[in-house]
């Protein structure tokens, strides 16, 4: 496919009809997120271009693994509770996922540092912290 105009549409295409035999379907909201309820477990996969953050059960993920070698024949798979994705560390913890961009602001920094022009953000620490007695919370 590679070379081909229309690449990506086929390979994204052939994914999609791939999760899709499987179970998963994907979101109207964004195509690029994909669902399946499985009991009492749900597996979600955001696919970008061609990498896919698997948020599944062991058990699923062992499926996927088998299913995407089988349909692709070469894949890399980077299992654990800490993962970097597209700049992001998401670090799963036992109740919590953990997300920031501390390495890439890093790179970032450190490759451009002297040319960035600093600006204030109207953002504070507190931006997303959300009260538990708020009315629109159900408090």
């Amino acid at each position: 496919m590679y070379g081909c105009i229309q690449a990506s549409r086929l390979w994204f295409e052939k994914l999609i009809s791939c999760l899709k035999r499987v179970g998963y379907i994907n979101s109207e909201v964004e195509p690029c997120i994909f669902q399946k309820i499985d009991g009492d477990h749900v597996h979600f996969l955001v696919v970008y271009v061609d990498d896919i953050l698997m948020i599944v059960s062991e058990g699923e993920m062992e499926r996927l693994h088998w299913l995407f070698i089988e349909e692709f024949r070469l894949i890399t798979m980077d299992v654990g509770k800490e993962q970097s994705y597209l700049g992001m560390q998401i670090s799963f913890l036992s109740n919590e996922v953990h997300v920031d961009m501390k390495n890439y602001i890093e790179v970032i920094l450190t490759t451009f540092g002297e040319e960035l022009v600093q600006y204030q953000n109207p953002g504070r620490k507190d931006l997303f912290m959300v009260e538990e007695e708020n009315e629109l919370n159900g408090g």
